[in-house]
């Protein structure tokens, strides 16, 4: 079929954009892959960081939450450099691993915003509790203690297995995971302390993460 002058090169541009590289990523399903799950991680930090304590809360959090959130934010910032530092058209190295821990970091997502889900009005971003606090044992919580901080440390694993730094993987896989575990110490003993029994019946029966390890 003959084209119209200048009409192949168009098409062969066309091509190019659709697959070259944008910035450090090697093409554009790369990117668009990343930024997807980028926006829907941004999108479940606003809506966790927005929700606020009210008159009847009594937070005990012993600065475990700025803690993590001074852990991510260093994770974050050491995992953007790495990015920003890569040549053009050079990220991932690795396909297969920048897709396995994109598939970790949503199934961390879909385990995180389950338990947000299952607790509901009782979820607050810090260590609290209230008068008329309960014990949430439905959904994820039939299975473990902390599923939302399960989901939280799967997303951590995920994002580092996807990037290719070193430094990077570290800060994801050490700072936030460390800060998760003091925060689940701190939690548990205040849950302990105000909700007695209840939440004693309720931490005998399942692993705090990972049924069989802890």
């Amino acid at each position: 079929m003959r084209t119209r002058p200048g009409e192949a090169d168009v098409a062969t541009v066309g091509r190019g954009c659709d697959t070259g590289p944008v910035g450090p990523f090697r093409d554009r399903g790369t990117a668009a892959v990343a930024a997807a799950t980028t926006a829907a991680l941004a999108a479940m930090e606003v809506a966790d960081v927005t929700t606020r304590t009210t008159g009847n809360d009594r937070v005990r959090d012993a600065g475990t939450g700025p803690r993590f959130g001074a852990a991510t934010g260093v994770a974050i910032a050491t995992g953007t450099a790495s990015l920003l530092r890569r040549p053009a058209g050079t990220f991932p190295r690795s396909r297969s691993r920048f897709l396995a821990g994109i598939a970790l970091t949503w199934l961390g997502i879909g385990c995180n915003r389950w338990a947000r889900a299952t607790l509901g009005s009782q979820y607050r971003p810090m260590v609290a509790v209230r008068d008329d606090h309960e014990v949430v044992a439905t959904g994820p919580y039939r299975l473990v203690r902390h599923p939302m901080y399960l989901g939280s440390l799967l997303i951590c694993a995920g994002i580092g297995l996807a990037l290719d730094s070193r430094l990077a993987r570290a800060a994801w896989w050490l700072g936030p995971p460390t800060a998760l575990v003091q925060r689940i110490r701190v939690e548990e003993s205040v849950l302990v302390e105000e909700l007695g029994d209840a939440y004693g019946t309720f931490a005998a029966t399942r692993a705090r993460l990972v049924p069989g390890l802890w």
